[in-house]
């Protein structure tokens, strides 16, 4: 397997999509439903996190929408 991935989305037919189009470039797809299981996985993993990048993405996952 080539690089790894941590794939974050809340809708399974995406996230299935896109671990198959990963998946057929040689990635290592690890998926999971929202941005703090995200976190989470990836302090367990050691990863980095992409701060401004990550968040980016993040901000439109229900568990990290304000009020």
């Amino acid at each position: 397997m080539g690089s790894k991935v941590l794939l974050v989305d809340n809708n399974l037919n995406t996230q299935r999509m896109v671990e198959l189009t990963l998946t057929a470039e040689f990635m290592e797809v690890v998926s999971v439903d929202d941005g703090l299981q995200a976190l989470s996985k990836a302090r367990r993993a050691g990863a980095p996190v992409l701060g401004a990048a990550a968040l980016g993405l993040a901000i439109l996952l229900p568990t990290f929408q304000a009020g």
